[in-house]
């Protein structure tokens, strides 16, 4: 039986290894092979989907740096605060490079078995990512 503990640990070493230092061919360490990922962009699915997508933000911030603000785990859950830099130096979300440095914050919320994420759903400010990259923010109706 792998401990919450453990889980929080299992998922330092995801952001250290696959995140920080590039490593996607340790991806299926951290991730089940059969991993429901409730957070990817649409045409992204199943663990192909994360990897390709992981692959789009590292090749688009190639000196990307993960921060773990908080981690908090109970059961089987772990959930993290985190913010990352990097600079943006290839298309990501559909927009081309633009050079400039930028600083994103998020929430990864990962259920655990056997030591591997199966379920991850996660947020990031990506209205605050596109407004560094020089698109404005969407501008959301407001009720009237």
């Amino acid at each position: 039986m792998v401990t919450t503990d453990e889980n929080k640990e299992r998922w330092k070493r995801f952001v250290v290894d696959v995140l920080n230092q590039g490593n996607l061919d340790a991806l299926g360490e951290y991730f089940a092979a059969d991993v429901n990922d409730y957070s990817l962009p649409s045409g992204y699915s199943g663990y192909e989907g994360l990897e390709a997508f992981l692959m789009q933000l590292l090749e688009a911030f190639p000196d990307i740096e993960y921060h773990v603000e908080d981690l908090i785990g109970e059961g089987d859950k772990v959930v993290c605060r985190s913010s990352w830099t990097g600079t943006h130096k290839s298309t990501f979300l559909g927009l081309e490079a633009t050079g400039r440095r930028v600083r994103v914050s998020g929430i990864d919320i990962c259920r655990f078995v056997e030591g591997r994420v199966v379920d991850h759903w996660g947020a990031f400010d990506v209205d605050g990512l596109m407004e560094q990259l020089g698109k404005p923010r969407r501008v959301k109706p407001t009720d009237n």
